[in-house]
């Protein structure tokens, strides 16, 4: 079942990059910074939401998914998968501390790219 799930989230993910961050490392090294745009790209396609439970709109993913993902992800530019980290360490840190009410709205305009 974990084999099942690391795969299909990197043969996701690989389309993905492939589909949408062709030209990002190109554009993150030129400009030295991650464009907003590949920020929402990756937000839209529900990655920075990752390690956010499903109860909060999030994917939910367990650590090997997540590894699957950060796999992809440093595949293509070392700083994707960063962000993907600290969204993932952050987000964690918020479920733990926002009060009940207030951690759906939280979560979803963290993993959005807010």
């Amino acid at each position: 079942m974990c084999t099942e799930n690391y795969e299909l989230v990197q043969q996701e993910a690989v389309l993905f990059a492939k589909q949408h961050l062709a030209l990002a490392a190109q554009n993150i090294e030129r400009q030295q910074f991650i464009v907003p745009d590949i920020i929402s790209c990756v937000a839209q396609a529900g990655y920075l939401g990752a390690s956010i439970p499903q109860k909060y709109g999030g994917r939910g993913y367990d650590s090997y998914q997540l590894c699957a993902l950060h796999e992809v992800m440093a595949g293509v530019h070392g700083s994707l998968e960063n962000l993907i980290t600290v969204t993932g360490m952050v987000s964690t840190l918020l479920q733990r501390v926002a009060a009940q009410r207030k951690k759906p709205i939280i979560c979803q305009s963290w993993q959005r790219g807010n």
